[in-house]
């Protein structure tokens, strides 16, 4: 099943998003964390800003139907992304954006996760029930770096890969 034809079940799926708490990122001792209450002491406290670029460019193959054989995001300019789907019989691509930190929340409520990065879909103004699907980067609950693929039939790990 092609990605784009799968909007209107994901739009069903999450169309009772919450917001999390704000995250914050704390580095003190050249350790950093990310927390949902804000820093205590002579930390360096930064939250990210509502829009920015993402690091999450390159290659991926991740456990969601549709992106199992592979897709790459492409930066293009002004916070501007192509998600191109890269293997398979799904070939396509879909115009992304930097997450903004709202997106992130929802997002990271949804997972139960603390997100600190993400490329969203850049939904076009006439559309419906508009929802942060995409790609997005945060901490597991041991502190590991993850990927997440958050789209229209589930969400999974993503891991780097050759791109093709």
């Amino acid at each position: 099943m092609r990605i784009i034809e799968t909007i209107g079940l994901l739009l069903i799926l999450t169309a009772n998003g919450a917001y999390a708490a704000d995250v914050h990122k704390c580095v003190k001792a050249g350790r950093t964390t990310y927390q949902s209450d804000p820093c205590e002491g002579p930390i360096a406290a930064t939250q990210p800003p509502p829009t920015r670029a993402s690091t999450l460019g390159g290659c991926y193959v991740a456990e969601v139907q549709g992106l199992k054989d592979g897709f790459e995001i492409k930066w293009e300019k002004n916070n501007a992304y192509r998600l191109n789907v890269t293997g398979g019989a799904d070939r396509q691509t879909l115009a992304m954006k930097a997450a903004t930190a709202d997106e992130m929340k929802e997002v990271g409520k949804a997972l139960g996760l603390m997100l600190t990065d993400g490329v969203s879909v850049n939904w076009e103004d006439d559309s419906p029930n508009q929802k942060p699907i995409g790609v997005y980067k945060g901490m597991d609950g041991n502190g590991k770096e993850i990927v997440i693929a958050y789209f229209f039939l589930g969400a999974g790990l993503a891991t780097k890969s050759p791109c093709k």
